[in-house]
Formats: structure tokens, sequence, C-alpha cells
């Protein structure tokens, strides 16, 4: 693959994903897979670390664009926010209040 996503995933939900939103979910079905495999250890997992470092800055980075976004886009679209929002429910970020970010999205005003 030499270091490219696939055209399409399949994700652990079952939904099938293309273009932006399948990298967003494949990080978070990584995540997600990492938080349950590894369990206490997780928090002190390199990788786990390096990919959610990756996935956060480019949520940050959109929210950094577009400040106002809430509810069913919070970040790019209403896909990709729904595989965050999973994450956030897990609470798989160290580096952000996962519930303040989940309150944001379920906020639809």
């Amino acid at each position: 693959m030499n270091g490219k996503f696939p055209k399409e995933y399949v994700s652990a939900n079952g939904r099938k994903y293309t273009g932006a939103p399948l990298r967003t979910a494949i990080r978070s079905d990584f995540l997600l897979a990492n938080k349950i495999a590894l369990g206490s250890k997780y928090k002190k997992d390199r990788i786990s670390d390096l990919a959610q470092r990756d996935l956060l800055f480019s949520v940050l980075r959109y929210r950094e664009t577009f400040p106002g976004r809430q509810g069913d886009k919070f970040y790019c679209c209403p896909k990709c926010t729904e595989r965050i929002y999973a994450c956030l429910s897990a609470k798989v970020f160290h580096y952000i209040d996962n519930d303040k970010w989940k309150a944001e999205i379920e906020n639809t005003d």
C-alpha cells in the first residue's frame, strides 16, 4: 500500500467508508481496538499515543478553521463526526476533555 489508504473500508460498526471519512474511520477503529486490546496499558502505548495525536491534530486544525461547527458537523461531515463521537464515548483521547467535546456534538443548537 506504500503508506496510502485503501479506496474503501468497512468499519467495525459495519458501515462502508470512502474518501475523507475513510481515514477518520480507520484511525478511530484503530484507537478503539487498541484501547480494548491493551486495557490499562493503553495510556502508555507509544503507537496508540501517536495515532491519537494524529487524529486529534486533524480535528483540532479543522475546528480552528471552522470554530462554529456543532452537532452533525462537529468535524468535517456527519460520518467523520460519528466516528469521533465513538472515540469520545470510549474516552480514547488523553489530551482533551472527552466529555466536553461529546457534549458539543450532542448540542445541536
